[in-house]
This record gives structure tokens, sequence and C-alpha cells, in this order.
């Protein structure tokens, strides 16, 4: 397969699965007693490839949370999280990154290829015989 076919594939299947996950992801975290109250900040911002296209479907969370969204369509992403916390994006084919927030509203980012190659493939076939 070229990784042209595989791209695609992967794209195809973050949009027609993210709005299944995007609803899981997007329900605010619990209060749990680690946690600190406190003021929260809109990020907002885009995610590229490594070649400078928006990246659509890409995971955007909060490190140590189930916080997180998905980039629409243009790549674009909205999370509200403390100044102090971690964004982790990531994307199938893409290597993850952490970016601390510092307080910082607009976040935009590029995530590099991460070159795997598959060790075995099975092709399973079913047919059906007719009789003439």
């Amino acid at each position: 397969m070229n990784q042209k076919f595989i791209a695609r594939f992967c794209l195809a299947a973050a949009l027609l699965c993210g709005p299944v996950f995007a609803s899981a992801y997007a329900a605010p975290a619990k209060a749990d007693s680690d946690q600190t109250p406190g003021r929260t900040v809109t990020v907002r911002g885009v995610v590229y490839d490594d070649q400078g296209q928006p990246l659509p479907g890409a995971s955007v969370m909060v490190k140590g949370t189930t916080q997180g969204t998905v980039t629409d369509l243009d790549g674009n992403y909205s999370l509200n999280v403390r100044p102090d916390q971690t964004l982790v994006v990531s994307f199938i084919g893409m290597k993850d990154q952490e970016i601390p927030v510092n307080g910082r509203t607009s976040i935009n980012t590029s995530l590099d290829t991460q070159a795997t190659s598959l060790d075995d493939v099975v092709v399973v076939g079913y047919g059906t015989i007719k009789k003439a």
C-alpha cells in the first residue's frame, strides 16, 4: 500500500469516528481531590501536519484527565483548561506532542509524521460458488 492511501484511510476513519469519540472526550473532568479549583482559560488553535496542511480529526487532550476535543475539518480546536495544565496533541501516524499551556489562549502546533511499518498482513477472502 502506498502512503497516500494509508493517510487517506486514517483521515476517513478519524472523520467517521471523531463525532463518536468527541462526545466522550468533551465531557468535563470529574472533580478529583488532587485537582485544585481555579480559573480556566479558553485555548484555541489549529493543528497542522508536517507539510503545513490543517489536520482534521486530531485529538487534543488535557494531560492526566479525560477532558479533550477533536479538531474540525479545518484543524481548529477550542478547549477550556487551567493555565498550568498541559495539552497532548495526537493523530494516527503522527508523533504525539505535549504542549504546556502556561496561560496562553492561542496555541497552534504541527505534528511530525511517524514512520512505522507493518510486520505482517493477513488477507482473508470469501467467495461464493454458483452452479450454472
